[in-house]
């Protein structure tokens, strides 16, 4: 899953830019794309485990 997002993201970013940038303009494309970031920050915090998360608890977890 990390791999899908770190290899796949930033080319799927880059194309919806340039087309929106193509369709409308360079302005709705960055307004597309801070909007589109937004909503998958909403997205992921809306998950309950990811609100419940503390980094101190998982470090704890993994060092023992």
């Amino acid at each position: 899953m990390n791999s899908i997002f770190t290899m796949d993201g930033p080319q799927l970013g880059q194309f919806e830019s340039g087309a929106v940038a193509a369709l409308w303009s360079p302005a709705a494309s960055a307004l597309t794309g801070g909007l589109g970031a937004l909503l998958v920050v909403w997205g992921v915090a809306m998950v309950p485990n990811v609100c419940h998360c503390r980094l101190a608890d998982d470090v704890k977890q993994l060092t023992g």
